[in-house]
C-alpha cells in the first residue's frame, strides 16, 4: 500500500464527503472518533464472525475489514489535517507483534495505540517531532505513524485486506455526505444544536 497516496486519497474523499468543512473539530474530538471507528471493528467481528468484506443494504461496504480502513482513513485525513507527512515513514511491524489473544485483544492494542497520538499531543502541545525522556523519537507524529503500522499488522494477522476494504470504503464514501446524514459532527455547531430544522 503506497502511504502517501492513500494518505492523499483519504483527505480528498473526507473534503468532497465533507466530513468537517469547516476544519471545526479539535484534535481531541478527532481522537475521540477513532476510538469510535476502531470499536466498530469489533461490533463487525461480533456480527460477522470472520475478516472478510461483506456488503450492507444498498451495497455499503461491512465487515472488520470495512471498518479497519475507517480507522486508517481516519488517521490519514488527521494526519494531512495537523500537517504530519506519513509518506514513507510508516515502518513495517512484525507479525509477530499481534496479540495472541485473538482479534478482541488485538482492538485492546488498537485503542491503545490511538490513546498514545493523544497522550503525545497532551504532553507537548503541537505536531512537531520531538525526543522523549529515553532519548527515542516521540511526539504526535510518531505515534500516528506507528498507529498506521499496528492498523496495517492487525489487518496482516488476521488476514482482513486493508488495501482492497480501503479501496471499497474510499468509492463508497465519495458518494456520500456526512451532513446529509443527519450526523452531529460538532454539537455547538449543528442544526439539532441550534433549534433549527433541514
Amino acid at each position: 500500500m503506497d502511504i502517501a497516496e492513500t494518505q492523499r486519497l483519504a483527505w480528498e474523499e473526507c473534503v468532497v464527503a465533507e466530513w468537517d468543512p469547516e476544519l471545526a473539530l479539535s484534535f481531541g474530538e478527532e481522537v475521540a472518533h477513532l476510538h469510535e471507528e476502531v470499536s466498530e471493528t469489533l461490533g463487525a467481528y461480533r456480527k460477522y464472525g470472520d475478516f472478510a468484506l461483506h456488503q450492507g443494504p444498498g451495497g455499503k461496504p461491512e465487515g472488520v475489514g470495512a471498518e479497519l480502513a475507517d480507522v486508517l482513513i481516519g488517521l490519514l485525513y488527521n494526519a494531512r489535517r495537523f500537517g504530519v507527512d506519513l509518506g514513507t515513514r510508516v515502518p513495517v511491524v512484525p507479525a509477530a507483534a499481534c496479540s495472541a489473544g485473538g482479534f478482541g485483544e488485538e482492538v485492546g492494542r488498537l485503542h491503545e495505540v490511538v490513546s498514545n497520538i493523544f497522550r503525545a499531543y497532551r504532553r507537548y502541545h503541537d505536531f512537531a517531532p520531538h525526543v522523549g525522556p529515553d532519548g527515542e523519537p516521540d511526539g504526535v507524529d510518531v505515534k500516528m505513524t506507528l498507529a498506521v503500522a499496528h492498523l496495517m499488522a492487525a489487518a496482516g494477522c488476521f488476514g482482513a485486506d486493508l488495501g482492497e476494504a480501503f479501496k471499497a470504503k474510499h468509492f463508497w464514501n465519495l458518494q456520500r455526505n456526512y451532513q446529509d446524514e443527519g450526523r452531529c459532527l460538532h454539537p455547538t455547531r449543528s442544526p439539532r444544536a441550534a433549534g433549527l430544522s433541514r
